[in-house]
């Protein structure tokens, strides 16, 4: 169940619009922890991060910005289509639980527990219980967050998010005070990470549209939109191919959407399935070898691109290729 466990831990996380280059310096020690504790092979860590994030970065109400920024174009809110989501999400974290107990089994019959725990550059140390909040106060940020997400979507993306996040900064500020031991330099450290990925993601759009006027892509833009193919599916391809394109999730999603987006609105399709697909066809290939987020998880947790890269591949992009053909071809026959 150690899959399940992380799976659960990075969909909150992620759920909550926490970035993926932070989440990982979160996670990765927790997930480490327990794996080495149950004699596990350590290399499927990068999957186990990825794919638990690619879980939830499209997810309904998710103020992940791959799920914020297409309300910036179609002026829809972040629960957009929400059976489609759950199709996507449903196929991604099967497929995660399977492949990750299934590459846990492989790894057995080729190597001994000694060898599973000699992987480990140093061992592990747990914190006690007496140290941890308890699980109802842990959960109940995410929770309220979350809610009132959902409550205030009618307000707008942006004051809808502002306002849920300092509720859940508020209440962690009220009942944890007694274990933040220096606020300053928690603000501190919160604002710089906030700071980080806004400058991150503005780099990011910033070379969407370099590469929006570029000739080569003009010359695109028109193989695209002449694809003898349904809407839906025109638009899973082409955002699965810009984001490949420019291994970030965020630049292809932006690209999509500056270059295609008023175009698929005139076409008539329903701009909620609209922003579901191009949300979630993002998370495809978003994880190629020329994704930062990909090679800044690998170098966090000690793993090679030869020894790792296989498991990124086989549990999160192909289930997740699959997941975002199924949600397209549902939109196209009606089911959204």
């Amino acid at each position: 169940m150690v899959g399940l466990v992380i799976l659960i831990c990075t969909f909150f996380i992620t759920l909550l619009g926490i970035n993926g280059y932070i989440m990982v310096f979160v996670l990765y020690p927790i997930a480490d922890n327990l794996l080495y504790e149950n004699k596990m092979d350590r290399r499927v860590l990068p999957f186990l991060l990825l794919g638990g994030g690619a879980s939830a970065n499209g997810f309904a109400y998710s103020l992940d910005i791959c799920n914020v920024l297409p309300s910036k174009y179609l002026n829809t809110s972040l629960g957009s289509a929400p059976l489609l989501s759950f199709v996507f999400t449903a196929i991604l974290a099967v497929s995660y639980f399977l492949y990750f107990n299934y590459a846990q089994k492989q790894s057995l019959k080729n190597n001994t527990p000694e060898q599973l725990l000699a992987m480990y550059k140093t061992q592990q140390t747990a914190v006690s219980e007496e140290e941890l909040p308890g699980i109802f106060m842990s959960v109940l940020p995410f929770v309220l967050v979350l809610g009132c997400v959902v409550a205030t979507s009618s307000w707008g993306t942006s004051p809808s998010i502002m306002f849920s996040l300092v509720i859940g900064i508020l209440l962690i500020i009220c009942t944890q005070l007694k274990r933040i031991k220096n606020m300053k330099t928690s603000i501190k450290t919160g604002s710089s990470s906030g700071l980080n990925s806004m400058l991150t993601v503005a780099a990011v759009m910033g070379l969407s549209k370099v590469l929006g006027a570029s000739p080569a892509f003009q010359q695109l833009q028109q193989a695209v939109l002449a694809m003898n193919m349904p809407a839906y599916l025109k638009a899973f391809f082409g955002t699965t191919v810009l984001t490949g394109l420019t291994g970030s999730a965020i630049s292809g999603e932006t690209i999509f959407m500056e270059s295609f987006g008023k175009a698929f609105v005139d076409m008539g399709v329903n701009v909620a399935a609209l922003h579901r697909i191009v949300t979630e066809s993002a998370l495809i290939l978003n994880k190629l070898p020329n994704s930062s987020v990909a090679i800044l998880t690998m170098s966090i947790c000690g793993c090679s691109l030869k020894e790792s890269y296989k498991h990124i591949i086989l549990g999160t992009m192909i289930p997740a290729f699959i997941a975002g053909l199924v949600i397209a071809l549902m939109a196209t026959v009606g089911i959204v």
